[in-house]
């Protein structure tokens, strides 16, 4: 396995979804890439700060228009527009 396909591979990983026959590969890669074993702790380190924070409100507009706005995006709504929500 590649470091691209594993960064690609990563989330799905963590999420206990990673497609069987790629398990194995991944595994392997990751105990003998030391970028991918660092890339790994950052991302693992990432996604449980982000938990901590994420609920299921959406943000404020003012917010959303500020973080587009610094991202360059003119139209928040094309851009990414909220998500929908089954409630």
């Amino acid at each position: 396995m590649k470091c691209v396909e594993f960064q690609e591979l990563m989330a799905a990983y963590l999420e206990g979804e990673i497609p069987p026959g790629k398990r194995d590969a991944f595994e392997q890669h990751i105990a003998s890439c030391e970028r991918c074993q660092a890339e790994m702790s950052d991302y693992e380190s990432c996604t449980r700060i982000f938990q901590r924070f994420v609920n299921d409100e959406d943000p404020p507009d003012a917010l959303r228009k500020a973080v587009f706005e610094k991202c360059g995006c003119k139209d928040p709504s094309e851009c990414c527009p909220p998500p929908k929500r089954d409630k």
